[in-house]
């Protein structure tokens, strides 16, 4: 080291600081040297020389005083930095000095701070009197890195009237003859600085004649041995009264040391013409560079020249692990947002990258709640990473996974967005969350609010998901699984889609395409996680296989392996080919593992026709008789983005919206005086139990069979109330439910959807799906039948077979470019990616939650799969335990009595429990308030999803009673439904008006239905 002052080879921590200083003049100068090349040496060391010398002055007042005296007392001592303009209180005629008393005892004071050893962690613990003038630990990077870490992350010495032994003996070891604080001392009296007493005259303080005087003194003072030395209090030297002094509110230390500290620092300030906010003639700066170096923070400076990752906002306070967490989330933003504007190109708007992260799309609350997410997770990170020093050695990952999410963090939370600089709107404008809840209305709110009053978050919109098994990611919190029980890699989603799950021709012999439609469209009432964004909330293309370097981290490509039998491996300028995958969004709002938002509410509320806030809602209303708005025109618009997701589900859309309307035309007709806002919500709430009856009723004894239903309590009532409501009961929607289990529909999907006539026969303009990915237009087609003739083929073309193979319209075209090659993308596959995505356990944990043997090889399956799919796996998997949850379940063996096999029914079996326990305004409650009559209960059990149709429909006047069994099993008993017998809703009770709703009857109305009825979503 080359400094002539000795005092940089003091500490290595002195050393270190004064190298940091030195890279960042170089690092300016660089950078002056390539926007002005035309400058010589000489200014460019002054230019440079100046910004760094504003640069230290800024730090020092902005951040090291408020540290150490406290920020209240900086307007009172005339310490006040400017936020913008300049400085005016420069005086010429000051004499601008170092004062003796800081020079002999107040800059010796914070020799008091230093602990006794140095800690650099894997290069041990240092004495302080060891390592006097011995700069060798700053010679190494990885030294110098740990020094600046000790700097900024290690506690100082509580002040007093103390030192460390090793730091009071540092010259000891170097042949001199006193400690510090008796040179300090010495120093002090030879340079004739007065006695404590006469400064605290000077600073107008209260004097202490005798020792019973010093209450002002800290309580760990002992006076007794004070008393010894000096007769009076007002004789002790300066240093040993300013240790003994009680801190000032926010300060280190006492009044005395904060008034003689003050006049120095004040006096530095207005009496230097070259401070950097004055406006002086040519040394001053202009305003853009003033206002840059009022950004200057000394983390900044220590992060750029230190190479380090992390550092608290404010260095001269300890770490907090949250404020890290903001810090690291913002370099991390930063980063990101530099790779997204050089890569992140999309090119194709209509391709399956565009149309399917346009359907998984973050709404703006959860944009919000992924950014205090992204903090968390990174302060996590923190925590295991670069503080696991700090952490008990014998903390296993598996119990740290239980121990963080338990720390409390509400306060902190709340504390995040002013740090991030963001002002979003206010969550009560779109989710109202007011409190306390209204136990009295019948309706339910559209976020979920208050369903549960004792805890009015469960189950709401926008809420983390839950999880049956804790989670299974790489580094046990946040990577995403991919390596084998082996060490190996797991085989790429893709290669297992083709090995198992490729298309097979077979069909289902009783059920109806209608079973995977109403599954699809139940689905959308349950589940949305948002996949991640770009900067800005633009979409990331994530289809280049180092993405995940080069665009963004949380992409996370599918591979295509070199015999894929459709794919081709690489594109046409060499490079490899992947299937875009963006992560999920994240949302956990704890510390701890990663977990995943759900956009909707878990409620069966049909949230799908009437969206999952008041926003959402608002939107697609008429305002006018309690309608839901509509339109002859364009696409639609519904409760959930997806609704044009594909032909059928946006015809199954426009059903509901008509029974919405029709609800509501009659108890308009019926009740002339309510309001819009009573129609609508009564039509709401008669509508989602409606639909909830059809659930528990219809549909999932299908999917469940009697038994799994009858163990998970989910058979309806025939008569009577249900009364297992249960006020402490979470409804939010598993993990394992959202990515493997409810998925089981897309094993019935066809490859075309056939158009049929009103008596069921086929026409010949079926849509082939591969084609109408996110296209309405047939809807339209009035020649070929328009939604009419779609809603027949639901009705009477067979479902695919429930078995492990999957249609190729949906695992190589899904979302294609109609005529474009290679656009589409496999949805299998994403199933399989999303489960590692989202940290889900492989199969073989979920077999014994679910009663199964737990597997210990492949052929341990063979009771609950066929062969076939037995060798399938082995093809792509090496151990039974690496088998995806979604291609286990998928590759089950139905159960007696029901579509699906037996994990796939324990996990929608669990998911449906909780969500009939859980609801307080579940349709069969007997809750106060909430609950329906007798009557009207009676009337809703008779509606059937096939009622549903014929009475919003043209074409559906005979069909069969149960809309998800095919009508031939039916014809020969002469059981079709004819449209004119339908069933009302609510029977007629003459001069009874209708508990919570007021209405004699809803009928059907036969040829009388309005125009309204047959309009189509927004």
């Amino acid at each position: 080291m080359r400094e002539k002052l000795h005092r940089i080879n003091l500490t290595p921590l002195n050393t270190a600081l004064y190298t940091i200083w030195m890279r960042q003049h170089n690092n300016i100068a660089r950078s002056l040297k390539k926007i002005n090349s035309g400058w010589n040496d000489d200014r460019l060391f002054e230019e440079s020389r100046r910004i760094v010398i504003a640069q230290i002055q800024h730090i020092t007042y902005n951040e090291f005083i408020p540290a150490l005296i406290g920020k209240s007392q900086l307007k009172t001592r005339g310490l006040v930095l400017r936020n913008t303009g300049y400085d005016s209180s420069f005086d010429m005629k000051l004499i601008h000095q170092t004062f003796n008393v800081f020079a002999s005892t107040l800059g010796w004071i914070f020799f008091g701070l230093y602990p006794n050893v140095i800690d650099l962690n894997f290069n041990g613990q240092h004495p302080f009197n060891m390592i006097y003038e011995n700069p060798s630990l700053v010679q190494s990077s990885r030294k110098f890195q740990a020094l600046i870490d000790f700097l900024a992350s290690s506690p100082i010495l509580s002040p007093g009237l103390h030192i460390q032994q090793n730091v009071n003996n540092l010259f000891g070891d170097k042949n001199h003859n006193l400690t510090i604080f008796e040179y300090v001392i010495q120093l002090s009296r030879y340079n004739r600085i007065p006695s404590y007493g006469k400064w605290r005259e000077y600073c107008n303080l209260p004097q202490a004649i005798a020792f019973q005087d010093t209450s002002h003194f800290r309580p760990d003072v002992n006076i007794e041995t004070l008393s010894s030395f000096y007769e009076s209090p007002s004789d002790m030297d300066l240093l040993i009264g300013l240790l003994a002094e009680s801190p000032e509110i926010g300060s280190l230390y006492g009044p005395t040391f904060g008034c003689i500290f003050s006049e120095q620092m004040k006096n530095v300030k207005t009496g230097d013409r070259f401070w950097y906010e004055n406006f002086v003639g040519s040394s001053a700066f202009n305003e853009k560079q003033l206002m840059e170096i009022r950004k200057t923070k000394m983390s900044k400076i220590l992060c750029d020249n230190a190479i380090l990752h992390t550092m608290q906002p404010n260095v001269f306070r300890l770490p907090n692990k949250f404020e890290l967490g903001i810090e690291q989330y913002r370099r991390l933003e930063e980063a990101e947002g530099r790779k997204q504007r050089e890569n992140n190109l999309v090119d194709d708007h209509s391709g399956a990258l565009v149309v399917h992260s346009r359907l998984l799309a973050p709404k703006s609350e959860s944009l919000q709640l992924n950014r205090r997410a992204s903090i968390l997770r990174e302060a996590t990170s923190i925590i295991l990473n670069e503080n696991r020093k700090d952490l008990p050695n014998d903390l296993s990952i598996e119990t740290l996974k239980e121990l963080l999410p338990t720390i409390e963090v509400d306060s902190v939370i709340g504390n995040f967005t002013p740090y991030l600089g963001w002002n979003p709107l206010p969550v009560d404008e779109c989710l109202k969350r007011r409190l306390p809840c209204d136990h009295t209305s019948p309706y339910r709110s559209y976020s979920g609010w208050c369903n549960n009053l004792k805890f009015p978050h469960y189950g709401n919109s926008f809420n983390p998901m839950r999880r049956l098994m804790p989670p299974s990611y790489d580094d046990g919190f946040d990577k995403a699984r991919s390596k084998s029980t082996s060490g190996q890699p797991l085989r790429s989603p893709r290669a297992i889609s083709n090995a198992v799950h490729s298309e097979s021709p077979a069909v289902h012999v009783h059920y109806t395409h209608m079973l995977m439609q109403f599954g699809q469209i139940l689905d959308h009432d349950m589940m949305h996680s948002p996949i991640s964004r770009g900067a800005n909330n633009t979409i990331l293309n994530c289809t280049r296989c180092d993405s995940p370097n080069t665009v963004s981290m949380h992409c996370m490509p599918i591979e295509i392996e070199k015999d894929d039998p459709f794919f081709p491996p690489f594109h046409s300028d060499g490079t490899p080919r992947c299937i875009n995958f963006a992560r999920s969004l994240i949302a956990q709002l704890t510390l701890g593992y990663r977990n995943q938002l759900n956009q909707l509410t878990a409620f069966l509320d049909a949230s799908y026709i009437y969206g999952s806030s008041e926003c959402e809602s608002n939107r697609l209303r008429l305002f006018r008789g309690g309608a839901l708005n509509f339109t002859n025109l364009g696409c639609f618009m519904a409760g959930d983005e997806r609704s044009n997701e594909q032909p059928g589900l946006t015809v199954l859309h426009n059903i509901l919206l008509r029974e919405h309307n029709r609800i509501a035309a009659e108890l308009q007709r019926l009740n002339p005086y309510w309001t819009d806002e009573k129609i609508f919500q009564t039509t709401r709430r008669i509508h989602i139990a409606q639909l909830q009856h059809i659930v528990f009723a219809e549909f999932l004894p299908i999917i469940l069979g009697y038994e799994t239903m009858r163990k998970y309590e989910l058979i309806p009532k025939t008569i009577g109330y249900f009364e297992g409501y249960d006020e402490n009961c979470d409804a939010s929607i598993s993990q394992e439910m959202a990515t493997s289990a409810f998925r089981f529909g897309h094993t019935l999907i066809r490859s075309d959807f056939p158009r049929m006539d009103k008596s069921m026969k086929i026409t010949n303009d079926s849509l082939l799906l591969q084609n109408h990915f996110s296209d309405p237009s047939p809807l339209y087609e009035n020649e070929s039948g328009h939604l009419e003739t779609l809603l027949m083929g639901l009705l009477g073309s067979h479902s695919m077979e429930f078995d492990r193979h999957i249609t190729d319209a949906v695992r190589n075209h899904l979302f294609a470019k109609p005529g474009g090659p290679f656009t589409g993308i496999d949805l299998p596959a994403v199933n399989i990616q999303r489960g590692r995505d989202h940290g889900v356990a492989p199969y073989n944990q979920y077999r014994e939650l679910c009663g199964l043997r737990k597997a210990k090889n492949f052929d341990d399956l063979r009771g609950s799969m066929e062969s076939s799919a037995i060798e399938a796996l082995k093809t792509v998997y090496t151990h039974v335990d690496d088998i995806d949850l979604f291609t286990g379940m998928m590759s089950e063996k139905p159960i007696q009595g029901a579509l699906v096999g037996p994990t796939i029914a324990c996990v929608i079996g669990e998911q449906m429990q909780r969500l009939k326990k859980c609801d307080r305004f579940y349709y069969e409650n007997n809750k106060e308030f909430t609950r329906f009559t007798q009557d009207q209960l009676a009337e809703i059990r008779k509606v059937a999803l096939s009622s549903v149709i014929c009475k919003n429909s043209e074409y559906s006047k005979h069909i069969q009673p149960n809309a998800f069994i095919l009508p031939d099993e039916f014809r020969t008993l002469g059981d079709l439904v004819d449209a004119s017998k339908c069933p009302p809703l609510f029977a007629h009770s003459d001069g009874i008006h209708a508990h919570a709703f007021h209405f004699h009857t809803i009928a059907y109305f036969g040829s009388l239905l309005l125009d309204s009825v047959f309009g189509h979503l927004v």
